[in-house]
């Protein structure tokens, strides 16, 4: 099936939340049929067996269709970073583990808390062979910020002022206001630097299957055939020479149909793919062809309101319907197993390798997440907000995952005497939910798969839904401590102290906050026999992840 793309806003969380029409799109299946009890590995894992031998091509399937470009800032979107994560290079890089670390920086200073200087590498090189030098940074990064920037990630750098090149291989970002998640921001697909006389004369169609792009990294663009393919060949000029490619040349075909992926891997056709949906587990999972891997995750499933009037703006009927639902069913039934219940709005593996995990922990465990219908009752009592009728909920139609998830929350809804009707909408009207305030008029909730955090923060994800300024508060939720203490939280440089702010409001936000989790999905990734080594995590799409894999054979 061809995937139908949505428009994007000037923030990345916008092509986050988005893109889990993506994903769900890529859950689409023909068959309404419950699944086989699934047979998942036992446990999560960050990454595959390591790669022994050279191969000279595969094929690897894009779950979620055919990208809009390739352009790093407006790839923000399973498809596109899926490819651009091994052309194109940030300063920082997000390791499978969360952890964020050097990359075409050698070391990140901040003299004072409105500058980070950085300090670049000299032996980095674009596929042309020229050397890539600050100019190269700076204008990559003006692309980002001022008012005039359109890339889909300009919102994370509001904070970012201007960029100079302050030495021959320094470059210094000047703040507007302290913002201790700029190391993380940069390791972004959308902070990837370009080469500049490439972008320059590219103009707007820099990224498009006509042009291409000038990068950096392991993997060089080859060929885009529309509707078709994307072909990527070993650059042969990356710098890292502790991490050489082995497969020589990578075709990404666009299979956005559940079935036809599932039968092309299960034949050998495709060697492997990311985001497989849920519905293939049972045949994948048990097939002699390859390995289903079960991966560490920051992706999720939530369910929100579409605006400030209505029961889904009202905090109490929120929270009674977070307590009336069966998480654990969710995650066992509709999600097969791949995932786990949710007490708050983010996936654990968000703070995975924080120094204040310890933290973060302890906070998650402190909130309830089990079942209680007599406290959902009592809640529903405290609402202000009358039921006339039926509360309307929003999914894309066709998603196997999303259907059996909110005829769960139905069912459990009915047993607080709430009726809820499920509107299944084409992806065209589903997209528009997230820019178009009137289409979110006609709904009280809707429902996302596929909510992938780009930048490790659990205070930058929440921002997102619980701040006044955030295009995703579609509620208007506005509690003073919540916004004093978040609003502490992203000018916080300490770890422990910023996490220890996000608890506090986390144990206020969790009960009436406008965002209800329901399962976080585990990253599902099946490789053919003869390839392994590929990163296992979701953290994939921030990664030179095509860097790592290669035959099983030596």
């Amino acid at each position: 099936m061809r995937i139908t793309r949505y428009p994007r806003t000037t923030i990345t969380a916008a092509a986050i939340m988005a893109g889990a029409l993506s994903l769900a799109l890529a859950g689409c299946t023909s068959s309404n049929e419950p699944s086989p009890a699934p047979s998942l590995p036992a446990e999560t894992i960050i990454q595959t067996p390591a790669a022994s031998g050279e191969v000279e091509s595969i094929v690897w399937a894009l779950s979620a269709g055919e990208p809009l470009t390739l352009d790093p800032q407006s790839s923000a979107d399973y498809s596109p970073k899926t490819v651009v994560s091994n052309l194109c290079e940030s300063l920082m890089l997000i390791n499978a583990d969360g952890e964020v670390v050097p990359n075409l920086a050698t070391s990140l200073t901040t003299p004072d808390p409105l500058s980070l200087v950085v300090s670049l590498r000299d032996d980095a090189v674009f596929w042309d062979g020229s050397p890539l030098t600050v100019d190269d940074v700076v204008y990559s990064l003006d692309r980002l910020i001022g008012p005039e920037s359109v890339s889909a990630y300009a919102a994370d750098f509001l904070s970012v002022a201007s960029v100079a090149a302050t030495g021959q291989n320094e470059v210094t970002l000047s703040l507007s206001v302290p913002d201790p998640l700029l190391p993380a921001k940069l390791a972004s697909t959308g902070a990837a630097i370009s080469q500049a006389a490439f972008v320059e004369q590219a103009g707007a169609s820099y990224g498009s299957p006509n042009v291409g792009l000038m990068c950096s990294g392991p993997y060089k663009f080859t060929s885009w055939t529309p509707g078709s393919n994307i072909v990527i060949e070993r650059s042969g000029t990356w710098w890292n020479s502790g991490v050489q490619p082995k497969v020589q040349s990578i075709r990404f075909d666009f299979v956005g149909d559940n079935d036809t992926l599932s039968t092309a891997l299960l034949a050998g056709e495709i060697d492997g793919a990311y985001d497989v949906p849920t519905g293939s587990i049972p045949s994948l999972a048990g097939s002699n062809r390859g390995t289903l891997y079960r991966g560490e995750s920051t992706i999720s499933v939530l369910l929100g309101p579409t605006s400030p009037e209505g029961p889904g703006a009202d905090p109490a009927f929120r929270a009674a319907l977070n307590l009336a639902i069966d998480k654990q069913a969710i995650s066992s039934l509709a999600a097969g197993g791949a995932g786990s219940p949710m007490a708050s709005m983010i996936s654990p593996f968000v703070w995975s390798g924080s120094p204040a995990e310890d933290v973060y922990d302890a906070g998650l465990a402190k909130l309830a997440s089990g079942q209680d219908l007599e406290a959902a009752k009592a809640f529903l009592e405290k609402m202000k907000t009358p039921l006339d009728g039926p509360v309307r909920v929003a999914i894309i139609a066709g998603n196997q995952l999303m259907e059996r998830a909110m005829t769960l929350v139905q069912a459990d809804a009915a047993k607080i005497g709430v009726d809820i009707d499920i509107e299944q909408l084409q992806p065209l009207v589903y997209t528009s939910i997230y820019t178009d305030p009137a289409v979110r008029e006609d709904y009280d909730l809707f429902a996302s798969s596929g909510a992938f955090v780009e930048v490790p923060s659990p205070v930058y994800w929440a921002s997102l839904f619980v701040s006044d300024w955030s295009p995703f508060n579609y509620a208007g939720y506005n509690d003073p401590a919540v916004t004093e203490l978040m609003n502490a939280a992203a000018l916080e440089p300490d770890p422990i102290a910023q996490a220890e702010m996000y608890v506090k409001a986390q144990e206020i936000f969790a009960v009436n906050g406008p965002i209800i989790g329901l399962t976080t999905l585990d990253e599902l990734l099946f490789m053919n026999n003869r390839i392994s080594g590929a990163p296992a995590s979701s953290y994939y799409l921030n990664l030179p992840w095509a860097a790592y894999l290669g035959g099983t054979e030596s």
